[in-house]
């Protein structure tokens, strides 16, 4: 069966805008910027603490037909998190974020139709919903940090050669002037 959350109000419709719903408002997320993968799976990750800390409860709950195919109807402008609750022991879906319009060419598309990761259960042991979201430190810029960290790295070691050289350079002066 799958569950479905409503995360975000859409605050303007016509550009497709969102602001994290009341029950999600402790996200600390631009929900409008949601680029990659990775800020995507931090958002799912951060829900699903929510819907179990603050016991959120679904919109609704639905299961799958003969074909597997899940429908969630009457669902008012939003952004949305699709949760799978039971799965079968080989495979699972990955929960994934739906937004209500979605902007499609320069129209806005409310019958949407979307297609869910499947993953193949090999560590039982192992429990694929509770996966941590790869995370990147980046700067307010939203660029990497790691060639600041490089630079800051050799800066220090330069800094260091530079001390023991005139360290070095005093010492043998004081020798020099005995």
């Amino acid at each position: 069966s799958f569950s479905i959350y409503k995360i975000g109000d859409c605050t303007d419709e016509s550009l497709v805008r969102y602001k994290p719903s009341a029950e999600f408002s402790n996200l600390k997320y631009d929900l409008n910027s949601l680029y990659t993968a990775s800020d995507i799976e931090s958002v799912i990750y951060d829900c699903k603490i929510l819907i179990d800390t603050k016991e959120i409860k679904a919109l609704d709950t639905q299961s799958g037909d003969n074909q597997g195919n899940v429908v969630f109807e009457n669902l008012g402008t939003g952004l949305y998190l699709v949760v799978q609750e039971t799965y079968n022991e080989d495979f699972a879906v990955e929960s994934l974020i739906i937004q209500m319009p979605m902007r499609v060419d320069s129209r806005l598309e409310y019958n949407i139709e979307a297609i869910p990761k499947y993953i193949k259960v090999t560590d039982k042991t192992n429990n694929i919903f509770d996966k941590k979201p790869t995370v990147y430190v980046t700067t307010s810029d939203n660029q990497q940090i790691l060639p600041y960290v490089i630079t800051l790295g050799i800066s220090i070691v330069v800094f260091l050669l530079l001390f023991i050289f005139i360290k070095s350079d005093k010492v043998e002066n004081r020798n020099n002037q005995k």
